[in-house]
């Protein structure tokens, strides 16, 4: 396996000579093959090239699990305007406060509160001869 580069450098030197963009799986086969990694390396190794490839900012992909280098677009192309995927006015939801949350009890804690209270009338009546001090203990 290379170790002078980093899989995402290849990468980004595969793509930058390919000059268009790439599938995933075919841009991986490529990486893979130039780093030299075997089956099981391959197989450890790709999520973690996915990861890097998403947060480098070298590499855009354009849908389609394609790939292609952020150089070769605008940003108008390649950006994505979050106010149109979230909703700008906030009027619309409802925010409810943990005073405004009504909790329903159900059969089972209403049994789990009969054994507890069950629990105290036990204690309640415990021979009282087993709590006796002696005169020499100490307190």
């Amino acid at each position: 396996m290379r170790k002078d580069k980093s899989l995402t450098e290849i990468a980004y030197e595969l793509m930058f000579k390919k000059k268009g963009a790439i599938e995933f799986a075919k841009l991986w086969e490529d990486v893979r093959t130039v780093a030299g990694l075997t089956e099981e390396e391959a197989t450890k190794r790709i999520s973690d090239f996915y990861t890097q490839l998403v947060l480098d900012g070298r590499f855009v992909t354009l849908g389609g699990n394609t790939w292609d280098l952020r150089l070769r677009h605008t940003f108008d192309k390649v950006h994505i305007d979050m106010n149109e995927i979230y909703p700008e006015d906030d009027d619309d939801i409802e925010i409810i406060e943990d005073e405004d949350i009504i909790k329903e009890k159900d059969d089972d804690e209403d049994e789990d509160e009969e054994e507890d209270e069950e629990d105290l009338i036990v204690k309640d009546e415990a021979d009282i001869s087993e709590f006796v001090l002696d005169d020499d203990d100490d307190y």
